[in-house]
């Protein structure tokens, strides 16, 4: 389903793409030169860096649509720091293909919080949820810290605690967000 998705999401980007979208024929496969690549929306993140983890590289021959282009987007989910990836034609001239990576960084984490909980257990709790500053928040990162949370609170005694991490948009640093942890015993 999610190599199907990929399939998807490139046709769709291709498809969009205005400048190259009257030269590229999606019923057959075309070789093409990779005359260029840019990257568009890493704001934190090494563009140079992004096209090299997609595999693609400027002189390399493709086939658009081809399976090239899907492995370059595999690649990149697969790094788990992106929200939203896609590669889009941006022109054709000749035999060479000018390509554009479209992605949205996913957000990091500013701070963290345990509202509900007292300052004086405050840091204890921060060290159970091993949370870093800067790390990109994934929906992995925070079932590890409600895990743990929950695992030490059975060790003491409290089976039932529920533990809720609610992420918020931070206002003070861009694609930022900070953690809310609520914890009820």
């Amino acid at each position: 389903m999610r190599y199907f998705l990929l399939v998807a999401l490139f046709c769709i980007g291709l498809i969009t793409s205005a400048s190259a979208q009257d030269h590229v024929d999606y019923g057959t496969p075309t070789e093409y030169t990779i005359g260029g690549i840019t990257v568009r929306g890493a704001n934190i993140l090494d563009q140079n860096a992004l096209i090299s983890l997609s595999g693609l590289a400027v002189g390399q021959k493709v086939k658009i649509p081809g399976f090239e282009i899907t492995n370059a987007l595999k690649k990149l989910w697969k790094q788990g720091i992106l929200g939203d990836v896609g590669i889009n034609v941006t022109s054709i001239e000749a035999d060479k293909v000018f390509l554009e990576i479209v992605l949205t960084e996913r957000p990091r984490l500013s701070r963290y919080f345990f509202p509900n909980s007292p300052k004086a257990q405050q840091e204890t709790l921060g060290d159970k949820v091993n949370l870093i500053r800067g790390q990109v928040v994934t929906d992995a990162m925070i079932k590890n810290a409600k895990v743990a949370l929950e695992k030490y609170y059975k060790e003491k005694g409290f089976r039932n605690a529920d533990i809720q991490v609610v992420p918020q948009r931070d206002s003070l640093l861009s694609n930022s967000v900070l953690l809310n942890i609520y914890i009820e015993k």
